[in-house]
């Protein structure tokens, strides 16, 4: 239970930046929320970006120490993968929009950069719990190092998580 909310947190990250551009892009929350100040917008995403790392450490910490089976590990880290999968979509089409005038470029390379630090953050999570069922017996030692480049990779980590998933419901 104490996995649930650091693991919330940890999923919806990426989220945060959709929820500054809202900000940017609508004229009201951007003039109440901000002051129209677009320092404001970088230091919520430094905040929120606090809040990730904080999460990420608490979540390898209590997963280390807590005695969660296998199975429930596979299902947290599924699930916070999971529930990024639209955000990195919504993102994808905005970086992809904002590719069409110059102007923007830098909005599309920020959210490239947001990507990867979503990516890390959330593969650290998945490698810590790979090693810790690693340890436990539930992995071999080539399918532990697979699982745990794959969770640094965009798309692939999501696919690894579900094969992980099932191998250790089969398991157990």
């Amino acid at each position: 239970m104490k996995l649930y909310l650091p693991a919330l947190l940890t999923a919806l990250f990426p989220y945060s930046l959709l929820a500054i551009f809202h900000c940017l892009f609508s004229g009201f929350l951007m003039d109440t929320v901000f002051q129209n100040n677009a320092l404001f917008c970088l230091a919520a995403l430094a905040v929120c970006f606090l809040i990730a790392l904080v999460s990420v450490i608490a979540l390898c910490i209590l997963g280390c120490r807590a005695s969660v089976p296998p199975d429930r590990r596979a299902l947290l880290v599924m699930g916070i993968k999971l529930i990024q999968i639209p955000a990195y979509a919504a993102l994808f089409v905005l970086g992809a929009l904002f590719l069409a005038t110059i102007f923007t470029i830098p909005f599309t390379l920020f959210i490239v950069f947001w990507d990867v630090v979503t990516i890390i953050l959330s593969g650290a999570v998945g490698a810590v719990f790979l090693r810790k069922n690693y340890c436990a017996g539930c992995l071999n030692h080539t399918e532990w190092i697979v699982h745990t480049v794959l969770q640094f990779v965009f798309c692939a980590d999501v696919v690894s998580t579900v094969i992980v998933f099932r191998k250790l419901k089969q398991h157990l």
